[in-house]
């Protein structure tokens, strides 16, 4: 079950500002690169539309792209252009939120699975076309007895490299350790994107931290 409009009791839809005096956002025109070599960028046009067509805002500044030298040439949202302070940035519909009734882990990890298993009948198909949670390499994919685990040597984070996966299977699955592809997909998601509110399309994209801490 799936918590669209309704959890938003208090409020229509989540709104993000740039709160400071000062441009927030700055990136060089040519760094929001058209690379068809990469999917995260080629289809992020496609993206917007299904944003855009379910309600949402995104101001036409922000585009997925690379930031240029000399920072880490990562790829990264951006903005194409500067953007001034106060200026709304993204404005993201209830109806786009995907979480549980009970603001429960399990269950909001369980409405994404549900979501993903419909495929292209799901309204947030092309949100999870897009994804590319099981392309992050995180230390949750690490062997457990492997070389990378190995070298931490003690370092953070040692002990903590299957944490989340541990919970999930422990706590939802009941000890289970066999998570089907969208299973898995949907965890990724959920542990890597979610915040209080629980899936925000595009908020999800940047660096964020919980909205009642906003």
């Amino acid at each position: 079950m799936h918590l669209l409009g309704q959890v938003f009791s208090s409020i229509a839809a989540l709104v993000l500002l740039l709160s400071s005096s000062s441009l927030l956002l700055r990136a060089a025109a040519s760094a929001a690169a058209t690379d068809n070599t990469d999917p995260l960028i080629s289809k992020f046009p496609a993206l917007v539309r299904w944003f855009q067509e379910h309600g949402g805002t995104i101001d036409p500044r922000v585009t997925i792209g690379y930031e240029p030298p000399p920072l880490s040439y990562i790829r990264a949202t951006i903005a194409s252009s500067d953007i001034e302070a106060e200026t709304t940035i993204i404005h993201i519909p209830g109806s786009l939120a995907i979480k549980s009734v009970d603001d429960d882990y399990c269950a909001s990890t369980k409405a994404v699975v549900d979501e993903i298993a419909k495929g292209q009948q799901s309204k947030w198909y092309t949100y999870f076309d897009f994804d590319d949670s099981n392309g992050s390499r995180l230390p949750l994919d690490w062997d457990r007895n492997g070389r990378a685990v190995h070298e931490l040597q003690g370092l953070p984070p040692t002990g903590d490299t299957h944490s989340h996966l541990d919970f999930y299977l422990e706590n939802c699955l009941g000890g289970s350790s066999e998570m089907s592809d969208e299973e898995f997909k949907a965890f990724k998601i959920v542990t890597t994107r979610a915040c209080d509110l629980g899936i925000m399309p595009m908020y999800d994209l940047m660096n964020h931290v919980s909205i009642k801490y906003l």
